[in-house]
C-alpha cells in the first residue's frame, strides 16, 4: 500500500473539505458576528461550493479512497447532491424560524452542516468503521439540534428521547457489528459479501448479527418497530430541523442500507448496469423469505403510521407519522428486490424531499404567527393566506398520492416494482394505506378552505418563505406530468460500485 495515498485522498473530497472549513469559520465566528442571517448566507454559500467541487470532480467516479474505506461512485454522488441541497433548503427555511433565536446562529448552521457532512460519508462508505463513525456523527449533531431551542420543555424532552432511542438502536447495531467481525475477520463490505457467498458461517448466527445491525438501519429510517422517537423528536425540535430529520436524516438511513443490501447482501455481481426486468436474490441465511420479511415489516410502518395519523392533533406530530407511513412506502421497493424497486426508491426520496419539506415549511409560517401547530387553528386560513395555503393543499396531496402530482408518479413506480416482483398482496395493502392517509391529509385541507374561524388577521408569509414555496411546490406539480428527466436521471446514479 503506499504509505502517501491517505494524503492523496484528502485532495480528492474537497466538498467534504469545503464543509469542515465551513464548519470551522462558524464556531469561530460566533465570536464576531451575532446575526443569524450571517451565518445563514455563508451556510448557503457553503453547501454551493461543495456542490461545484463535487460537480468538478464528477468525472472522477467508482474511486476507493482511505484504504477501502469510501467509494465515490454514481450512487454516493446522488446523495450528496441530495444531502447538500437539502442543506441549502433548511437554511434559507431558518431565516425565518421564530424558534431559531437571532443570536445563536453560527452553532445551529454548523450543527446542520456537521449532520449533513456525515449523511455524505455514510452514503459513501463501503467500511463498517467508515459507516458506524459517520452515523455518529449525525446522530450526535441531532441530538443536540433536537433540543436547540434550551428553554423549551418541549424540545428538552425531544432531545432527550431521542438520545435515548438513539444511544440503544446504535448500541445494538454496534453489537452486531462487532459480532460480524468477529466472524469474517473484517470490516470490509467486499471481504464480507465475498465470505457469505462462501455459506462457510452458521445460518442460525448470521441471521441474529443481521437482525442487530438493520435495527441500527431501521432506526434511521424510522420503520416499525423502530419508529417510536419520530412522533416526539419531530414535535418537540423547532420546525426546520423536524422537517431536516424528516427527510434528510431518513435519506441517510436508506442510502446505508440500498448500499448495504445490494452490495453484501445480494448474490451475484452488485447493482452495475442491471436490466430493468432483472429479479435479485439475497444470499440465503436461515433459509429466511427477505422479500416476505421487508413486505411484512413495510405493511406494518404504512399500517401503523397512517392509522395513528388519523386522530392527531398536532400537525407536526400528524406529519412525523406520516413520514413513518412513507418509509414504509420506500420499503416496498427494498421488498421488491428488482432494479425497478431499487431506482424507485431513489426517485420517491426526491419528490418526497420536496413534499414533505413544504408542508413542514407551512407549519412554520403559521407557528411564527399564531405560535402553535394545533390542527384546530387551522381552521380559515385559505383566507388569511391564500397563498401559502393552497401551497400547503399541493403538498398534501402530492404526499397522499393524488394525480396529477409527483407523490402519485413516485408511489406508481414502487408499486410498479413491487408486481413486477409479484407481491400483489403488497401492493393491495400499500394502495389501501395510500386511501388511507387521504383521511387525514384531507382533514387539514378541510380545516383552511371549508371551515371559518373568529380570528380575520392575516398571517404574513416572508420572502424567504415564498422564495421556497416556489421553489419546492413547482416541481411537485411538473413532475406528476412530466418526470422522465428526472427519472433517467436517478437510473443513471442508482449504480453500485463494490471494489
Amino acid at each position: 500500500m503506499n504509505l502517501f495515498s491517505p494524503y492523496i485522498d484528502v485532495l480528492k473530497i474537497a466538498p467534504q473539505l469545503t464543509l469542515v472549513v465551513f464548519i470551522l469559520f462558524f464556531v469561530i465566528g460566533e465570536l464576531v458576528f451575532r446575526r443569524k442571517i450571517v451565518f445563514g448566507w455563508f451556510s448557503v454559500a457553503g453547501y454551493i461550493i461543495a456542490l461545484i467541487f463535487l460537480l468538478i470532480g464528477h468525472l472522477y467516479q467508482n474511486r476507493v479512497l482511505f484504504s477501502y474505506q469510501i467509494v465515490e461512485d454514481k450512487f454516493s454522488f446522488f446523495f450528496t447532491i441530495f444531502f447538500l441541497l437539502a442543506g441549502i433548503v433548511i437554511s434559507f427555511f431558518s431565516f425565518d424560524s421564530a424558534e431559531i433565536k437571532r443570536d445563536l446562529g453560527g452553532e445551529y448552521f454548523a450543527l446542520i452542516m456537521a449532520a449533513i457532512l456525515g449523511m455524505i460519508y455514510m452514503a459513501g462508505a463501503v467500511n463498517f468503521l467508515m459507516l458506524y463513525l459517520s452515523l455518529e456523527m449525525v446522530s450526535l449533531s441531532s441530538y443536540l439540534l433536537s433540543g436547540y431551542t434550551r428553554d423549551d420543555k418541549y424540545s428538552a424532552e425531544a432531545a432527550l428521547k431521542y438520545l435515548v432511542f438513539g444511544a440503544t438502536a446504535s448500541g445494538i447495531m454496534i453489537m452486531g457489528i462487532a459480532y460480524l467481525y468477529g466472524l469474517t475477520g473484517t470490516l470490509n463490505f467486499s471481504v464480507i459479501r465475498d465470505q457469505l457467498v462462501s455459506g462457510i458461517f452458521p445460518s442460525f448466527t448470521l441471521l441474529t448479527i443481521l437482525f442487530l445491525i438493520f435495527a441500527g438501519f431501521f432506526f434511521k429510517m424510522s420503520l416499525v418497530p423502530f419508529h417510536m422517537w419520530a412522533p416526539d423528536v419531530y414535535e418537540g425540535a423547532p420546525t426546520p430541523v423536524a422537517a431536516f430529520l424528516a427527510v434528510a436524516s431518513k435519506g441517510a438511513g436508506f442510502a446505508i442500507a440500498l448500499r448495504f443490501l445490494y452490495t453484501v447482501m445480494i448474490q451475484g455481481s452488485p447493482l452495475s448496469g442491471k436490466l430493468l426486468s432483472d429479479i435479485y436474490h439475497f444470499i440465503p441465511v436461515n433459509n429466511l423469505d427477505w422479500p416476505l420479511f421487508l413486505g411484512i415489516i413495510s405493511v406494518l410502518t404504512m399500517t401503523v403510521g397512517n392509522i395513528t395519523a388519523l386522530n392527531q392533533t398536532s400537525v407536526k406530530r400528524l406529519l412525523a407519522y406520516s413520514s413513518i407511513a412513507h418509509a414504509g412506502y420506500m420499503l416496498m421497493g427494498f421488498a421488491a428486490m428488482n432494479y425497478i424497486g431499487f431506482y424507485a426508491v431513489l426517485f420517491y426520496l426526491v419528490v418526497y424531499f420536496l413534499m414533505n419539506i413544504g408542508a413542514f415549511l407551512f407549519v412554520q409560517v403559521v407557528y411564527n404567527k399564531i405560535g402553535t401547530d394545533s390542527i384546530v387553528k387551522y381552521r380559515g386560513l385559505g383566507r388569511r393566506t391564500p397563498f401559502a395555503a393552497v401551497m400547503m393543499a399541493i403538498f398534501l396531496f402530492s404526499l397522499a398520492g393524488i394525480p396529477p402530482l409527483g407523490g402519485f408518479i413516485g408511489k406508481f413506480y414502487l408499486f410498479a416494482a413491487v408486481l413486477k416482483s409479484k407481491l400483489y398482496w403488497l401492493a393491495v395493502i400499500g394502495i389501501a394505506n395510500s386511501v388511507l392517509s387521504l383521511y387525514y391529509y384531507a382533514r387539514i385541507a378541510k380545516m383552511m378552505f371549508l371551515e371559518d374561524s373568529h380570528e380575520k388577521e392575516k398571517v404574513p408569509v416572508s420572502a424567504a418563505h415564498i422564495f421556497l414555496f416556489v421553489i419546492l411546490g413547482f416541481p411537485v406539480v411538473i413532475l406528476g406530468v412530466y418526470w422522465s428527466p428526472v427519472l433517467e436521471f436517478v437510473k443513471i446514479y442508482s449504480h453500485l460500485f463494490l471494489p
